[in-house]
């Protein structure tokens, strides 16, 4: 992430630190300080596009914690290309996946849909949620596969029964989230 010219390096450090939570900022008692810089609207959405940015290129079907950063980010900065990333790379990359990474990331995509909903056009608000109701459907067609290094138990999740149970929530959730 570049500096801008004329920006504190300070004020960007601790922009991206809290990734923007100005509420993270106030807990850590840094806001006041990161006050004193002056930084604009504009710039702190330049920011946040970094960080943006930034995390969608850490997805991975190996690791979930890139997506469950940029759906946290979503709640105080609720930005289409976060969602349109994270539906771009499950897209291409998650029929892949075992069953667990697959029911994260749809789930994931619901809250984001949830957290967006008032943001995004009609017609991608269709598209993340088709994309999520194909996931949480394929894992319901699909036999169980956990790779190595991967709980079920971590999710709650005893056998094949309590994972599809999961989608099914999953998918009335969406069809709530839709009506």
């Amino acid at each position: 992430m570049e500096e801008q010219k004329g920006t504190p390096p300070d004020a960007k450090a601790l922009f991206v630190q809290y990734k923007g939570n100005k509420v993270a900022m106030h807990r850590a008692d840094v806001l006041e300080s990161y006050k004193t810089y002056d930084i604009s609207i504009e710039e702190e959405n330049e920011w946040y596009a970094e960080i943006i940015d930034s995390l969608a290129n850490k997805l991975s079907i190996m690791n979930w914690e890139a997506v469950t950063e940029l759906e946290a980010l979503a709640k105080y900065y609720p930005s289409p290309p976060i969602l349109e990333r994270v539906v771009s790379f499950a897209d291409r990359h998650i029929s892949g996946a075992d069953s667990l990474v697959r029911l994260v990331y749809a789930e994931k995509m619901t809250e984001l849909i949830q957290t967006m909903k008032r943001v995004i056009t009609t017609e991608a608000l269709h598209s993340v949620s088709r994309t999520a109701v194909r996931i949480f459907q394929d894992i319901i067609a699909k036999p169980l596969i956990v790779d190595e290094g991967h709980s079920m138990q971590v999710f709650q999740l005893r056998d094949k029964r309590s994972l599809n149970n999961r989608c099914k929530i999953g998918l009335d959730r969406i069809e709530e989230l839709l009506n």
